[in-house]
């Protein structure tokens, strides 16, 4: 969330980019959702499954099944996204009913740590666009200023199998 300008660029740094993937994010801003400029040809740019509102929300890469609007509409898919991190009226990303759960084509997203969970470490257990798996309440933790616990699964190294080289084992 930045409503202070845009969200998620990827672009040449010391080199093009070469395989990326951004999927199955919620992103608000008050300038560019997410962007990808600059890639390498001969390698594949995905944006797939991520519910971007913005203006422009998205741009660049290939971009396969996300939803798509202004940030002024994010109220009509998200439960609270105009709330806050402390206090009373707390921000609230989780999908409204009937909003977000549309087909998203994983295909090629296999591989990446936990890409089949969602925002709250949960299965995904059928397509939903963006961060979480669910809709209605929001059966996880709430974004807030505070570190997030890590979830139940994992092992005390931070790995789900308990080793350190699992990570390297797991991407590709």
């Amino acid at each position: 969330v930045n409503d202070a300008g845009p969200a998620v660029h990827i672009q040449a740094h010391n080199h093009l980019p070469r395989r990326v993937r951004v999927f199955q994010n919620t992103v608000l801003a008050s300038a560019t959702g997410i962007r990808v400029s600059s890639g390498d040809p001969a390698y594949q740019q995905r944006v797939v499954g991520n519910a971007v509102f913005a203006s422009p929300a998205l741009t660049g890469g290939t971009q396969l099944d996300n939803t798509a609007d202004v940030r002024s509409a994010a109220a009509t898919y998200l439960t609270n996204p105009d709330g806050a991190l402390t206090g009373g009226d707390r921000l609230d990303l989780f999908p409204r009913p009937g909003t977000l759960s549309l087909p998203v084509d994983v295909t090629g997203l296999g591989g990446w740590p936990a890409a089949e969970k969602d925002f709250n470490a949960r299965l995904r257990l059928q397509s939903f666009r963006g961060a979480y798996g669910g809709e209605g309440v929001n059966p996880g933790w709430q974004p807030a200023l505070e570190i997030l616990p890590p979830p139940a699964d994992l092992f005390a190294d931070g790995f789900e199998s308990g080793t350190t080289g699992a990570w390297s084992e797991t991407v590709p």
